[in-house]
């Protein structure tokens, strides 16, 4: 618990939030029997999930079972959870793509996250790995997301916090802009008024990354 709450306290400080202050409930269960004996009540979609997230309009739930990856399946849905305490609403892709960043532990996050690696093997692949941030945009149901646009969601929040400062800045005013109701459109729309390509940048900055 401890680990978690150092956990929000990060997110909290590189995303420029104001934690709310509804409540998260973590519930861990024993097994992964005895999770999707439950989940299969409340979420039968769920079921086959390591782990859940459940926003009500009170509080936020998390489900995990104990096995040996449970913190990083904690670490996932928490972000969810401190993402929905604090903002109105969050794009699909960016939810998942900061969950994907923050579920490794905080010194592997920059340079150790199991995306990584593909995705560099993607970036030189040119012909074959097109990022299009407007079309991930328009991904509005998680049960469609592929493996590649969980991929490519991370890619993109690792660009906006590790690439060029105008990119940092720009994602913490965007987030900010939500948590003030007001809707600040499309990101792409706002990369593109700094850099006319910013797949280029992506590419330049996933490749080049140590």
């Amino acid at each position: 618990m401890q680990a978690l709450r150092q956990h929000e306290s990060d997110i909290a400080s590189i995303l420029g939030l104001n934690l709310n202050q509804k409540p998260i409930v973590i519930n861990v269960f024993q097994s992964r029997r005895s999770y999707q004996e439950f989940v299969t009540r409340i979420a039968p979609d769920g079921k086959e999930r390591r782990a859940l997230f459940i926003q009500s309009e009170t509080h936020g739930s998390v489900y995990v079972y104990l096995h040996a990856d449970v913190m990083t399946d904690l670490r996932h849905e928490t972000t969810h959870a401190i993402l929905h305490s604090s903002l109105p609403f969050i794009p699909l892709w960016l939810d998942e793509g900061l969950a994907e960043y923050f579920e490794v532990a905080r010194e592997n996050r920059a340079s150790a996250n199991q995306h990584l690696k593909r995705t560099k093997l993607d970036a030189r692949l040119i012909l074959t790995w097109r990022p299009n941030l407007t079309k991930l945009e328009t991904v509005r149901d998680q049960s469609v997301m592929t493996a590649r646009n969980y991929r490519e969601s991370w890619a993109w929040v690792h660009f906006l916090l590790h690439g060029p400062d105008a990119a940092n800045s720009m994602i913490t005013r965007y987030l900010a802009s939500i948590e003030a109701h007001d809707p600040p459109g499309p990101l792409s729309t706002q990369l593109r008024r700094v850099w006319s390509k910013p797949e280029r940048q992506l590419t330049s900055h996933i490749k080049s990354w140590k």
